[in-house]
């Protein structure tokens, strides 16, 4: 099955979105004294998408990639690192806002012990929470498609929505830096893109994961041996 056939079974629960989107978000950036926090992001997604398209649906929204998913995956990782150096570029010369004060973490890297196997174990936490939030986000953004996808500008819209939803839920992560915010929002169109380039949400998992982890992982480095 491709993306583009997916079809909503239950309309009764689309009022379910936004209040499992909203809960799934606020637990996992404001709730961190909680044990499982960083499987909200996973259990509200997960939740949303089998609340609209039932269990067999959701469950081949997970299928394995359609081939060459390697050359999409690396392609759409070039472009989009080349749309944020562009923009973050133009905006620290441009608007005077200072581009080097991104941080492509989901959050304070600092909060890391990571010379210490609880930091590493707070590493991977932290990743599990990023790539849910590729499951949290398709629980808002494909039932727009789904109701869009006849339209002209239907996958269009359902990009825009996401990167602007996406920029949002960083505000206060980044510390309303909005350098940081508008580079994750420009990431947000390219992981969109890969569910569709490779017929799975794995597709922007996998490239959600390789960008948090590379950024995250060089950090925890620097860190260490710095």
């Amino acid at each position: 099955m491709k993306i583009q056939d997916i079809k909503i079974t239950n309309h009764k629960s689309l009022w379910l979105i936004p209040f499992l989107f909203i809960v799934g978000y606020f637990i996992a950036s404001f709730m961190d004294n909680w044990p499982l926090t960083w499987l909200a992001t996973w259990a509200f997604g997960l939740s949303g998408l089998y609340a609209v398209y039932g269990w067999p649906q959701t469950k081949q929204l997970f299928q394995p990639m359609h081939k060459p998913y390697l050359k999409k995956l690396v392609c759409l990782y070039l472009l989009m690192m080349i749309a944020v150096g562009v923009v973050t570029s133009f905006m620290s010369s441009g608007l005077g806002m200072k581009a080097e004060q991104h941080v492509l973490l989901e959050s304070d890297p600092e909060s890391f012990s990571f010379a210490t196997f609880a930091g590493l174990i707070t590493y991977l936490e932290n990743l599990v929470s990023a790539t849910g939030e590729e499951a949290l986000m398709a629980s808002v953004l494909l039932p727009i498609y789904s109701g869009l996808k006849s339209k002209k500008l239907g996958l269009a819209v359902t990009l825009l929505v996401g990167s602007v939803l996406f920029g949002l839920m960083h505000v206060f992560v980044y510390d309303f830096n909005l350098v940081s915010c508008i580079t994750v929002a420009i990431m947000r169109i390219f992981l969109t893109l890969a569910w569709f380039k490779t017929d799975s949400l794995r597709g922007g998992i996998y490239l959600h994961l390789f960008q948090d982890g590379l950024v995250i992982g060089l950090t925890m480095l620097l860190n260490t041996f710095i």
